[in-house]
């Protein structure tokens, strides 16, 4: 028992990798979103619920209060998502663009850019969480077909028919 993982996985495993890469593939961002909004939804529920109890404010005030706040967290979840994702992005080009550019040590002009990229990463939060979803997908559904087939070829040309299939499809629908 010296390594944990010795590369075999089973066939069942492999078959559930496939399945659920391809619904991360083409719902994914949908279960993002219902992913997160149940979180910040349950948590902002509980700590109003806590809150509430904690005053003493009677447990069915709490449970109203609480489902209250689920609601209204469940929506504020995916906005929040969406802000972090613009803040990291924003930052991250931000810093390479004024890397590139060699302004870092002009303070003012490096604000600016941040801010700027910051603006445009929220802009195309939604667009970077699709990718990123279409990706993770992918990788999961290659991933399976590999350990399933036991074959790297079939695999990533399976994958790429896949990923040729969905642009297709996703530039087929902007019309």
């Amino acid at each position: 028992m010296t390594q944990f993982f010795t590369g075999e996985v089973g066939w069942l495993t492999s078959t559930l990798m496939v399945v659920a890469g391809l619904i991360v593939v083409f719902a994914g961002k949908t279960l993002l979103k219902l992913v997160i909004g149940g979180a910040f939804g349950a948590l902002l529920g509980y700590m109003i619920a806590k809150l509430v109890l904690m005053f003493n404010g009677g447990f069915t005030a709490a449970l109203v209060l609480g489902f209250l706040g689920f609601i209204v967290g469940f929506f504020l979840g995916w906005f929040i998502f969406k802000v972090s994702i613009a803040i990291v992005t924003g930052f991250l080009v931000g810093y390479v663009l004024a890397s590139i550019f060699g302004f870092l040590e002009n303070l003012p002009l490096l604000i600016i850019t941040v801010l700027l990229a910051i603006g445009v990463s929220y802009l195309l939060a939604e667009k970077i969480t699709s990718i990123f979803t279409l990706f993770a997908g992918l990788a999961i559904f290659y991933a399976g077909l590999y350990f399933l087939l036991n074959n790297t070829l079939i695999a990533l040309l399976a994958t790429i028919l896949l990923f040729v299939l969905i642009v297709i499809n996703k530039l087929g629908r902007r019309k």
